[in-house]
């Protein structure tokens, strides 16, 4: 079950994020996520340096290993 979502202050200060979707909301019960049904989140990186966007994917995954994007229950 999805306690809160979360959007760190690292996260804020990337320079390609273009959109931020979030599909759950606290209460919503998480599943493992398989295909784009059943993703808890989208976030659309665009950049005019593909560096930056690099940079950017990277973060992303170590705030999801991190377990820092999303509480669970």
């Amino acid at each position: 079950m999805l306690r809160a979502l979360s959007r760190p202050v690292a996260m804020v200060q990337m320079l390609s994020p273009r959109s931020v979707d979030t599909y759950l909301q606290a209460g919503d019960p998480l599943q493992v996520t398989v295909n784009s049904y059943t993703t808890p989140g989208l976030v659309l990186l665009a950049h005019e340096d593909p560096g930056t966007i690099l940079v950017d994917y990277r973060l992303l995954r170590q705030l999801e290993a991190d377990h820092a994007l999303f509480l669970s229950a």
